[in-house]
């Protein structure tokens, strides 16, 4: 019984050598890249607030995402604001193409928030996920 413990453990010992590696393989710790990110957010705030010809935008970035924010947007309906949120991704993904520091981003989050005195509240979210041919399309649940 030992003996087939054994080696089964030998066998994912040698699998684990094998993927662990080439799975860390990427040298960039996710810090580094948000900070190779940074220089870039301002372009791309800019491209979202062209795209929903709508100035109260901010863009944040993590290593694997990135998160638009509209602030006040004066649309009501959600699918006015599915049809915007789909021009704001476009543009966001238009200025992160083929740029390394956004090689590993998956998910752009789409978050639209009401202002309510001196605070905001949430109004409606979406996630748009990248398939694996490059494209971001929204999730639906």
């Amino acid at each position: 019984m030992k003996n087939l413990i054994a080696r089964h453990l030998l066998v994912v010992l040698a699998a684990t050598s094998v993927i662990l590696p080439a799975w860390a393989a990427d040298p960039v710790s996710d810090a580094a890249r948000v900070k190779q990110q940074a220089s870039e957010i301002p372009a791309l705030q800019k491209a979202a607030a062209i795209a929903a010809d709508w100035e109260a935008i901010t863009v944040r970035s993590a290593a694997h995402q990135i998160t638009v924010t509209v602030s006040g947007s004066p649309l009501t309906h959600s699918a006015e604001r599915e049809a915007q949120a789909s021009k704001i991704v476009a543009a966001v993904e238009t200025g992160i193409e083929k740029k390394p520091a956004f090689a590993q981003i998956s998910v752009i989050h789409m978050n639209y928030v009401k202002l309510v005195g001196q605070g905001k509240s949430a109004a409606q979210g979406f996630d748009y996920y990248q398939t694996p041919a490059g494209a971001f399309v929204p999730h639906k649940t």
